[in-house]
Formats: C-alpha cells, sequence, structure tokens
C-alpha cells in the first residue's frame, strides 16, 4: 500500500513541476521543488520534480524556486532552501546538466527557436 502511495505523491510532485513550467509568463521557465523533496531523495524513492528534457527559447529564463529544506541544483543553477535561482539561457544548444531534482541524476535542457527565425 505504501508503495500505491508514493507512486502518487510522485505523480502529483511531476504534475506540479509540469503545471510551473508551463503557467510562467513567455521569458521564464519556473521549476518549483516542493517541501519534503529531500526527504523523499534521502529515503531512496523515485524523485522526479523536473522533466527529462526542458525545452526553451533563446534569451528565456530558467528559475527555479526552492521551498524545499536543502539545496537543489540543475547544472550550475544552485537555489538554497527558501531561494529562487535564476539563469537566462541565451545561446541554443543541448545542454546535458546534473540535477538533485531527478532520480537518475540528469536532465537536458534544449535551447533552440521554435520560430523557425
Amino acid at each position: 500500500m505504501w508503495v500505491v502511495v508514493g507512486l502518487v505523491a510522485v505523480a502529483l510532485l511531476a504534475l506540479i513541476a509540469a503545471v510551473a513550467i508551463s503557467s510562467g509568463d513567455v521569458d521564464a521557465a519556473e521549476v518549483v521543488v516542493p517541501p519534503g523533496t529531500a526527504e523523499q531523495l534521502d529515503e531512496g524513492e523515485i524523485v522526479e520534480v523536473a522533466p527529462r528534457v526542458l525545452h526553451l527559447e533563446p534569451g528565456q529564463t530558467l528559475e527555479l524556486q526552492n521551498d524545499d529544506a536543502r539545496l537543489h541544483v540543475i547544472g550550475t543553477l544552485r537555489a538554497e532552501a527558501g531561494e529562487t535561482a535564476r539563469q537566462v539561457f541565451d545561446a541554443e544548444g543541448r545542454y546535458v546538466v546534473p540535477t538533485s531534482l531527478r532520480s537518475d541524476g540528469q536532465m537536458t535542457i534544449l535551447v533552440e527557436d521554435t520560430d523557425g527565425e
């Protein structure tokens, strides 16, 4: 039963992250780290707060809002507990970066112009 509860919790966290990423303005993509993420990681639970691939356009800002109790990272972007960190991605490219927000420890940031210009 606890396994089912854990899987439901992970699914809800992924949904929260997806909504947070899609609900920001055009210039920012937001990843929100919910409280309790560090505890889940410590207990060996599957954690996927951030998507496997995050699509950004050149000049777009990635915002990492950490509502958890300890430091979390996406690449060089670091947010201490209770802080928000931002990074602008100007150059197009595919960036495979380490992250504390996925159980597999990495994510890809794909920066490309989707307007065809």
